[in-house]
C-alpha cells in the first residue's frame, strides 16, 4: 500500500506542478505590456498632479475627468475598453465613487499605500479580473496621493485576449484529466478570477483564509480528494509596484487509492474475523483440527505478498470447516482485486514512462528551436544596426565567461550565452537616423534611444523560455548605484544576468570603434571601468563582477580577440547561402 500510494502521490504532485507552471507562465506573460501601460498612466498622473492645484472636490473631479478623456495609450494586441477613477480619504472611505464599477480600498491596499507621500504613485499589478458589461477584463490600477487626506485611484479595463486563452486552458484541465477533478482561481477576497471558475466552496474558506494569511500552500483531504490551496503574488518589476495575493485551488481525485484502501480495510477486517473464529473454535475444542489449515492460509497470503500468486494448499482447499472455506473464498477474491489494481498501476507506470520519454524528446526539440530562434533574432538585430558588427556575439561569449566564473549553474551559463546577444533587440523599433547617427545624440534623441529597453521587453514578451532574454533587454542599462534607466533600479533589484550584460556591453563598446569615438585598448577599457571617467564609474557595476573582470583580465582580453576575429552571425549566414547557391 505504501509503495502504491507513494507512486500515485508522485503523479498527483507532478500534475499540480504542471498547473502551477501554467500559472507562472501567465504571471510572466503580462509584465512587458504592464510597463507600457504604467508609463502612460504615469504620464496621466503627472498631468493630474500638475493641474490639480486645488483639493476642492468639484474642481478636482473636473480636472481628472478632463484629463481622462485624453488618455489613449498606444495599444498592441489588447483592447482598452474603459477608464474609471475614484477618490478616497486616507482611511479608505470613498469620497468620489467610480462611474463604471464600484470599488473600495481593502486593508491590504491601505497598508501598502499608508507610507505614500503627496505626489507619489503606486501601481497594482494585473492580479484581478472583473466583469465589465458581461465581459471578463483585466484591471490595471494606479494610485496617486494628491494630499495627506486624498488618494486618487485610476482603473484601466483591458481585454487581453492572449492571457484569456491561458486561463481557458487552465479552466479546461478537469475535462482532460482523470486525476484533476476541479481547478479554480480566486482573488485576494475569495472572488472568482473571472467567470471561468466556479465560486469557492464553503468548506474550503477556512483553509483559503489560512493560505492567504500565511502565504503558504495548504492541503486538505476530503473522502479521497486532495485540495491544494496555493497562494501567489506577482513579482514586482520595480519599487512602485505591488500585488495582492491571488489563489489557485486544485482538486485532485484519489479514487483509485481509495478503492485500494477499501480492499486493504476488508483484509484487515478479515484478520479480525479470523481472531474471533479462532476464539470460537477454541471454545468448541477443535483448535488442533484447524490450526494447520489456518497456518497454511497465512503462508498462502504471505507467498501472495511476495510473488502475487495465490496458490492455497490442498489441505486448506479440502477443509470441511465452513469458516475456513469462507476465509479462503474471501482471500481469493481480495487477491484477484489486488492483482487487477497492481496490473492497472503497472500499465499506468509504463504509460507514464513512455510519456516522460516523449516529453524529454519534445523538451529537447523545443530547446533547440528556442536557441535557433534566438540566433535568428540576433542576426536580424545585427543587420539592422550597422555599428555593431559581431558585438552581439562578443557580448554573449563574455557574459557566459563571467557567469561561469561567478559559479552560476551550467544551464544559466548556456542560456546567457544564447540570450545576451538579444540585449539590443529593441533597437529594431528605433528610427535608423537616430540609431546610426554620426556623432553624439541630442537629449531628445537620447530619450528616444532609451526606449529600446522597453521595446526589447515587449518583443520578447510571452515566451516563457525567453524570460531571461526579456529581463536582459529590459534591465541591461540599469546601474548598480541606481543611476541607470528605464526604472532606476539599484543593487540586487537588477537581475544578475542584466548586471553581467551591463558591464560586458560597456567593456565591448569601449573596445570598439564607433562613428563618434576611437577604439580603446583592453588596458584602457579596464582602467575606465575600474577607475571611472566622465561617463563611467565603478559604482555603476556589481563589485563581484568587477572583481571577475580584474582577476581574469588576461583571459577576457584573449577571449575578446578570439571572438572578434570570427565572422559575425550575419556574415556567417551570408557565406553559407553563397556556398549553397554555388
Amino acid at each position: 500500500k505504501s509503495r502504491i500510494e507513494e507512486e500515485a502521490r508522485d503523479f498527483l504532485n507532478m500534475t499540480r506542478l504542471a498547473i502551477e507552471n501554467s500559472i507562472d507562465a501567465y504571471m510572466k506573460s503580462i509584465s512587458g505590456y504592464e510597463i507600457f501601460f504604467e508609463q502612460a498612466m504615469d504620464h496621466l498622473m503627472d498631468k493630474i498632479e500638475k493641474e490639480a492645484t486645488s483639493t476642492d472636490l468639484e474642481t478636482l473631479k473636473e480636472t481628472v475627468e478632463s484629463l481622462l478623456e485624453e488618455f489613449n495609450p498606444k495599444l498592441l494586441e489588447e483592447e482598452l475598453i474603459g477608464v474609471d477613477y475614484s477618490i478616497f480619504d486616507s482611511k479608505g472611505k470613498i469620497v468620489v465613487p467610480g462611474r463604471i464599477s464600484k470599488t473600495d480600498l481593502d486593508d491590504y491596499t491601505l497598508k501598502v499605500l499608508e507610507d505614500l507621500k503627496p505626489g507619489e504613485k503606486m501601481f497594482e499589478r494585473l492580479d484581478d479580473v472583473q466583469d465589465f458589461n458581461g465581459k471578463d477584463v483585466f484591471v490595471k490600477i494606479g494610485y496617486l496621493r494628491i494630499s495627506e487626506d486624498l488618494i486618487l485611484e485610476i482603473r484601466v479595463f483591458i481585454d487581453w485576449k492572449g492571457i484569456k486563452d491561458v486561463l481557458e486552458v487552465i479552466a479546461s484541465l478537469p475535462s482532460k484529466s482523470k486525476i484533476v477533478s476541479d481547478v479554480g482561481m480566486y482573488t485576494y477576497s475569495g472572488e472568482t478570477f473571472g467567470r471561468l471558475f466556479k465560486p469557492l466552496e464553503e468548506d474550503l474558506k477556512g483553509a483559503f483564509e489560512k493560505a492567504v494569511h500565511t502565504m503558504k500552500p495548504v492541503r486538505i483531504v476530503r473522502d479521497g480528494v486532495f485540495d491544494y490551496i496555493i497562494p501567489k503574488t506577482l513579482p514586482k518589476l520595480h519599487e512602485r509596484q505591488f500585488s495582492k495575493p491571488f489563489v489557485l485551488v486544485i482538486e485532485l481525485n484519489l479514487a483509485d487509492i481509495r478503492r485500494w484502501s477499501k480492499t486493504v480495510s476488508v483484509f484487515t477486517a478479515s484478520l479480525i474475523g479470523l481472531s474471533l473464529i479462532l476464539l470460537m473454535l477454541f471454545v468448541r475444542g477443535i483448535v488442533k483440527e484447524i490450526s494447520s489449515a489456518l497456518e497454511n492460509l497465512v503462508d498462502t497470503m504471505e507467498n501472495f505478498r511476495k510473488t502475487r500468486l495465490f496458490v492455497p494448499s490442498r489441505e486448506t482447499v479440502d477443509s470441511k470447516i465452513e469458516e475456513i472455506q469462507n476465509l479462503l473464498e474471501h482471500f481469493q477474491d481480495m487477491a484477484e482485486d489486488l492483482t487487477a489494481h497492481m496490473q492497472e498501476l503497472e500499465a499506468m507506470n509504463e504509460e507514464l514512462e513512455s510519456s516522460y520519454r516523449q516529453l524529454e524528446n519534445a523538451h529537447r526539440e523545443l530547446e533547440e528551436a528556442h536557441m535557433m530562434f534566438s540566433k535568428q533574432l540576433s542576426i536580424i538585430a545585427e543587420g539592422y544596426d550597422e555599428n555593431t558588427g559581431n558585438h552581439i556575439v562578443r557580448v554573449g561569449e563574455l557574459s557566459a565567461f563571467i557567469a561561469e566564473k561567478l559559479g552560476l549553474e551550467e544551464d544559466f551559463v548556456s542560456r546567457i550565452r544564447h540570450y545576451a546577444p538579444l540585449h539590443d533587440i529593441g533597437k529594431l523599433l528605433i528610427p535608423r537616423e537616430i540609431l546610426n547617427k554620426k556623432g553624439r545624440l541630442t537629449d531628445e534623441e537620447f530619450e528616444v534611444m532609451k526606449k529600446h529597453t522597453i521595446y526589447g521587453a515587449m518583443l520578447l514578451e510571452g515566451i516563457p523560455r525567453f524570460e531571461m532574454a526579456r529581463r536582459i533587454a529590459l534591465y541591461h542599462h540599469e546601474k548598480y548605484d541606481g543611476t541607470g534607466y528605464p526604472f532606476g533600479l539599484k543593487g540586487d533589484e537588477i537581475p544578475i544576468e542584466a548586471q553581467i550584460v551591463a558591464l560586458v556591453d560597456v567593456y565591448d563598446a569601449l573596445r570598439s570603434e564607433r562613428p563618434y569615438k576611437k577604439a580603446f585598448s583592453h588596458d584602457k577599457a579596464l582602467e575606465i571601468i575600474l577607475e571611472g571617467d566622465e561617463r563611467t564609474r565603478p559604482e555603476n557595476f556589481n563589485p563581484e563582477i568587477l572583481d571577475i573582470i580584474r582577476r581574469f583580465s588576461d583571459e577576457i582580453e584573449e577571449l575578446w580577440r578570439e571572438v572578434k576575429e570570427r565572422d559575425s552571425l550575419l556574415e556567417e549566414r551570408m557565406k553559407k547561402l553563397s556556398r549553397e547557391i554555388v
